[in-house]
């Protein structure tokens, strides 16, 4: 007859196997290259009938949004299994229901519901339902099986508003949104309960490689504005995204808050990260190498003199302390300059005094990757000159000489101020002459004035014996150095049958188990080829059988070393599947880096100098008394031949790693290898990769 949509009532009741034979049947029925579509009526069903849907072959369901009031959590868990299922339709209203208009005694705040529950609707789904008479804010109920053209013509005569406009805007939005490609899952970015609910969708599923992301401001307060609860520049760390800038499709930032029951829509893009140069590879690594591994500790205010970067996280106020002090009492004024690693002008903070010649600033930088802090401190002439004539003042001294420096100073600055602060200057210069001390005193000490000469010095570059602190690195991280959630397994442990080794390709298979349970990493201990002699056997056995594996941190075999993967786990492109397919299931894959060789591993055969050998040129075998590790020996870092090679291998192998797709690395003993070689290794790395 034409119809080529069906809405589908009474899901609970269909067993989802017979629900795909509906749809096939009534598909193939209508031949190949057909547009009928199925769209499953959600609203009401359990999660149990939800997960159930999951492959089910619909084209569409539909979100409970009439029936949310904007501050529990069910929604956005909902909406989570709902988009399992295929695109998510907003629900203006509910048909054959009772109206949200109904909800409201006066014509206006049934305006403001149905215009708050439209926009909630457009604004969080791919599509909108809106049923008959809702544009004209209908009280009465469509009838399922008798609604009539006299029914519209009732619902005009009672209108009570005309949201004609409104439904045409949400429409547009819409279409707006849907040309960044954002859908999937969705995430509440403010506790449940709130009066604000701010919810995040990206473009991808994993929030970490997000390019674009949308954030949903939604006020559930219909009589008062209430305050934006999350930062949007950059996007709160709560999202696990480096998204900012926002640009609003709704609404906009003019004013500080969301105003009763408003709906706002931002689109975010990703914020670029900050690259730093990188240095040159041999050279580098030579100057490392020959450092020596002692440290003296600990210099303040700076992590180990500087030698190593302190760390937080993007998105997160960092606060700065110094002790700043001088001779005298003199007053003194302090500045916090930050900026990143590859800009060149200084961003300003004030510090302020915590007594006891302690001081305090507070900076918030907003892209990952390394920045650098400074603190400049000078004497505060002005203040000074000012704080000396009120105290004289208040004790009955003469102060005439006194009001002479301080307008002999103001006269010094005054060519530097800008229109506006040279004003105020000529204006205390003027009091300065009428010769009246207390009036003198009030305007040299009004807050206008001491801007104005403190704006006028810095202009000058007149602040007197500035000095500035050796600039202090600063590592910003993304949000997951502060939180993740790692879930830890032996690939080759993946197996369905105990005689067969489990593989890249079986892991896969765990993925939606592993995500279900709340897990956002997943580590793996080495999978690279294991050594076979003196290989361990089971419990640690020195007589393994022919079916042992190994352990798999005896690193390396005639397949390869650190880069290399055992054969039994996959090809490279098998784990390339499982990393891509890990970041579908909003995942990363985090690998063991451990610096020992097996003595089957390629570095013994083709760098043999890398090893320290005993006196009767044997390599030693690892050795944590009464511990032993037959199966393994370690590297000499310090090794003439070893300097800066071995250096420049073991960075290597985590560049390759990255170049496939990890970005998470777990360190094996890092307290057993120089702290040298860390700070260069982790420098370079993030030099090329500030993610990592």
């Amino acid at each position: 007859a034409g119809a080529t949509g069906f809405r589908l009532l009474g899901l609970e009741r269909v067993p989802a196997p017979l629900l795909r034979q509906i749809t096939d049947a009534t598909r193939r029925k209508v031949g190949k290259g057909s547009d009928c579509c199925f769209f499953g009526w959600t609203p009401g069903l359990s999660q149990r009938q939800l997960h159930e849907l999951a492959n089910a072959p619909l084209d569409g369901v539909f979100a409970s949004t009439p029936w949310w009031d904007g501050r529990e959590g069910w929604y956005v868990e909902e909406h989570d299994m709902l988009c399992r299922i295929g695109p998510v339709i907003g629900v203006a209203e509910a048909p054959f229901t009772d109206r949200v208009a109904n909800r409201a005694d006066t014509a206006a705040g049934a305006a403001a519901l149905c215009l708050h529950t439209l926009r909630i609707a457009a604004a969080t789904g791919s599509g909108l339902i809106v049923p008959m008479g809702f544009e004209y804010l209908a009280r009465r109920s469509m009838e399922q099986r008798h609604s009539s053209p006299e029914d519209m013509a009732d619902a005009l005569r009672e209108a009570e508003g005309d949201l004609s406009a409104a439904i045409a805007e949400a429409n547009s939005l819409i279409d707006r949104l849907a040309k960044f490609g954002v859908s999937g899952a969705m995430r509440s970015l403010t506790e449940p309960g709130g009066a604000v609910a701010a919810l995040a969708v990206m473009d991808a599923a994993d929030a970490r490689t997000a390019e674009t992301g949308l954030v949903v401001l939604i006020n559930a307060d219909m009589a008062r504005s209430q305050p934006i609860p999350v930062s949007l520049d950059p996007l709160d760390p709560a999202a696990g995204a480096l998204l900012g800038n926002p640009r609003f499709e709704l609404g906009d930032d003019a004013t500080p808050g969301l105003a009763p029951g408003e709906v706002r829509v931002a689109v975010l893009s990703r914020m670029p990260a900050v690259r730093a140069a990188v240095p040159n590879d041999r050279r580098a690594a030579t100057a490392a190498a020959k450092q020596s591994p002692i440290v003296v500790d600990h210099v303040t205010p700076c992590l180990d003199g500087g030698a190593f970067p302190a760390k937080r996280i993007v998105g997160r106020t960092v606060v700065v302390e110094a002790d700043i002090f001088a001779d005298g009492h003199d007053m003194l004024a302090a500045e916090l300059l930050w900026r990143a690693a590859d800009h060149k002008e200084w961003q300003r903070a004030p510090l302020t005094p915590l007594g006891n010649d302690r001081w305090q600033g507070r900076m918030t930088p907003t892209r990952i990757g390394r920045h650098l802090f400074t603190i400049e401190a000078w004497r505060d002439e002005y203040a000074s000159l000012c704080h000396g004539i009120e105290l004289k003042h208040q004790a009955g001294v003469d102060i005439t000489l006194d009001l002479a420096e301080a307008a002999a100073l103001i006269e010094r600055v005054a060519a530097h101020a800008v229109p506006k602060h040279g004003k105020v200057l000529s204006k205390t210069l003027a009091v300065l002459a009428g010769g009246d001390a207390a009036a003198s005193v009030k305007s040299l000490t009004a807050r206008a004035a001491r801007d104005a000469v403190a704006a006028a010095e810095a202009a000058a570059e007149g602040r007197a014996f500035a000095v500035r602190s050796e600039p202090v690195a600063l590592e910003m991280d993304r949000p997951q150095a502060e939180h993740a959630a790692w879930y830890e397994l032996f690939p080759r442990s993946q197996t369905d049958d105990p005689a067969r080794h489990g593989t890249f390709t079986d892991v896969i298979g765990q993925l939606p188990r592993i995500r279900d349970m709340g897990f956002d990493v997943l580590y793996f201990p080495p999978i690279h080829p294991i050594g076979i002699k003196n290989r361990k056997g089971r419990n640690n056995s020195l007589n393994p059988g022919p079916e042992d594996f190994g352990s798999p941190y005896a690193i390396g075999g005639k397949e390869g070393g650190h880069d290399a993967l055992h054969p039994l786990l996959g090809t490279a492109e098998e784990f390339r599947r499982l990393v891509a397919a890990a970041r579908e299931h909003g995942m990363e894959i985090a690998l063991d880096f451990a610096i020992q060789c097996s003595l089957d591993h390629p570095w013994l055969r083709d760098h043999p100098g890398w090893f320290r050998h005993r006196p009767d040129g044997s390599i030693k075998y690892a050795e944590n008394p009464p511990k032993k590790y037959e199966d393994i020996v370690n590297v000499d870092f310090h090794a003439d031949e070893a300097m800066p090679d071995l250096w420049l291998a073991l960075r290597d192998s985590i560049l390759h790693w990255v170049g496939e797709g990890v970005r998470t690395f777990r360190v094996d003993n890092p307290h057993t290898k120089p702290l040298p070689f860390w700070q260069w290794m982790i420098g370079d790395i993030r030099a090329r990769h500030p993610d990592v």
